[in-house]
């Protein structure tokens, strides 16, 4: 089986799990000079038609964004649904996806997503090195897949060997 995740905005990240073979690739979304998703890229390094699962995270903006801001930031999520285009995908929104793999731990109001995302990353992948702490759009990207894996009853390999494809485009 083989799961996509999507994690939307600017410093977002698709990842793509293959259960069979337990591994992930991962790579930063890339965006053009012009500030547009290169599509071609994205397709270059994956096969969105080889993947069962597709998840994308259902980013809103923030009321308390401007109006600027708020439309860039619904342009990433379009162009993530731009990306899947006719494939076959859901979304999750980050409270959903969060509540499941976050669990307990967001309960701890010391913690922000994006820590509690790296600190169960860590907890579950502690001998992997190719992800750094800095790649939370890598990090919460795996989440969504795994999330997409978890409601579509498939066991997402705890270990797994990390390819990161580190390109300017």
């Amino acid at each position: 089986m083989k799961i996509i995740g999507i994690d939307t905005g600017e410093k977002g990240a698709i990842v793509q799990i293959d259960c069979k073979h337990k591994t992930a690739v991962c790579m930063k979304l890339p965006y053009k000079n012009d500030g547009l998703l290169n599509l071609d890229a994205v397709h270059k390094y994956f096969t969105l038609s080889a993947a069962d699962f597709i998840c994308v995270e259902r980013v809103t903006p923030d009321p308390k964004f401007g109006t600027k801001s708020a439309w860039t930031f619904s342009g990433y999520y379009h162009m993530a649904l731009m990306l899947v285009g006719d494939y076959q995908y859901f979304t999750a929104h980050p409270k959903t996806w969060q509540k499941e793999i976050h669990g307990d731990l967001r309960r701890d109001k010391c913690y922000t997503a994006k820590q509690r995302s790296l600190h169960i990353f860590n907890a579950m992948y502690p001998n992997q090195t190719v992800v750094k702490h800095k790649d939370d759009g890598i990090i919460d990207a795996i989440h969504i897949a795994r999330f997409c894996g978890i409601h579509n009853n498939i066991e997402v390999p705890t270990e797994l060997k990390f390819y990161l494809i580190d390109k300017s485009f």
